[in-house]
């Protein structure tokens, strides 16, 4: 069950961040099993800017998010992402994740990706690095979903990393 403090603070970061700018840092990332895709679909959720510098940080190359056809810059969000949002599964590192889509809405872009596996495994684990490098605040909020499993996690800079067993 996600916890009760995991909501609070989702609904508190983005009430706060839509009213007053954002002096927080923080991402959202939903990960649900599909069992007619058989995978798990992963959305993640980051402010448009924060996720600019962070690609221009690690690529150090002009990339601009503020465009409304924000695909055209997939490999260097799926190159990010991949390098700093890893799932192990039963211990062993899965596949890349596969770049599905990304949308723009208001301050903050959505970026969807889809990792193919069976629903034949024991135990999951996150390390989700996103944007811990440029903001010493930075949270990374994920919520997992697998059948009747739903588990919230807070992550930070010292915490990063989370498991599930099923």
């Amino acid at each position: 069950m996600i916890s009760v403090k995991v909501k609070i603070l989702f609904c508190f970061l983005f009430l706060t961040t839509s009213i007053m700018g954002h002096p927080l840092h923080f991402s959202m990332t939903n990960v649900e099993y599909d069992n007619d895709k058989q995978g798990f679909s992963v959305g993640i959720k980051l402010f448009t800017d924060d996720f600019q510098n962070g690609l221009i940080h690690k690529f150090g190359k002009n990339i601009n998010l503020a465009v409304e056809n924000v695909d055209m810059n997939s490999a260097y969000i799926s190159k990010y992402i991949n390098e700093n949002f890893l799932i192990y599964i039963d211990g062993k590192p899965s596949n890349q994740l596969t770049f599905v889509s990304s949308k723009k809405h208001e301050d903050a872009i959505w970026v969807n990706f889809f990792l193919p596996t069976k629903n034949t495994f024991h135990k999951i684990e996150f390390e989700n690095k996103l944007m811990l490098d440029l903001f010493e605040n930075q949270t990374n909020l994920l919520i997992f979903y697998y059948d009747n499993v739903k588990q919230g996690f807070n992550l930070k800079n010292d915490n990063y990393k989370c498991k599930v067993v099923i």
